[in-house]
């Protein structure tokens, strides 16, 4: 557990691979130059920021790519959350949070992206299980890359601006009907999407989607 209030300097990768890092309120955590932290095998990542005691998750320098990012993988650990909390500068691997296995648990809830290289979140599995609410995309490479089958689980309250590519990033099979909610930015279809029989796509009005060719 790190206490409330410290700070913390990353100076290489970090791997959690066994229990929970658990980080309290008001905790700044600086990267340096490429290093990052992997949550796998039974590890777990649970920040605890409140509105008034954020988390700040960031790299020694404010360039965007300066730190890896952090890397979810194929846990079986359980809920990982990132509640309150600001990460940035990030982006020299794929995105500043990247979640890959189908075992995945994150929920994300009043976090900030801000001026991460590439995606502010990515996943890779459809099957992940993966929430996303009341969190905020700005000045980031791509704010969202996302398996269709998980753009659902998006809760209509997020904020998006002035991201380099300001759309979220999508495709895929879907699995189970959904409704897909409006943002103020299109979905990009960057691959073909197909669904499973009798499945049921509902998009909210204002949904824009805009599709690459051959989609």
């Amino acid at each position: 557990t790190l206490p409330e209030d410290t700070c913390y300097k990353v100076e290489d990768f970090l791997q959690l691979i066994d229990g929970q890092l658990i980080i309290k309120p008001g905790v700044t955590i600086t990267f340096d130059y490429n290093a990052g932290l992997q949550v796998l095998n039974a590890g777990r990542l649970v920040t605890e920021g409140t509105a008034n005691k954020k988390i700040t998750l960031r790299g020694k320098n404010s360039e965007a790519g300066y730190w890896a990012g952090i890397l979810i993988g194929n846990t079986g650990s359980g809920q990982n959350t990132l509640s309150h909390v600001i990460i940035r500068d990030s982006g020299s691997s794929d995105a500043a949070i990247f979640v890959s296995g189908d075992n995945v648990r994150l929920d994300v809830n009043n976090a900030h992206f801000e001026n991460n290289l590439h995606a502010g979140l990515k996943v890779n599995d459809p099957n992940a299980k993966v929430t996303v609410a009341s969190s905020s995309f700005t000045q980031n490479g791509l704010p969202l890359d996302i398996p269709a089958n998980l753009i659902a689980k998006l809760a209509s309250d997020l904020r998006f601006e002035n991201n380099e590519k300001d759309h979220i990033r999508t495709g895929g099979h879907i699995y189970e009907s959904a409704v897909w909610p409006a943002f103020s930015v299109p979905y990009n279809i960057a691959s073909i999407i197909s669904f499973e029989d009798h499945v049921k796509l509902t998009l909210s009005a204002n949904s824009v989607l805009l599709f690459d060719s051959n989609t």
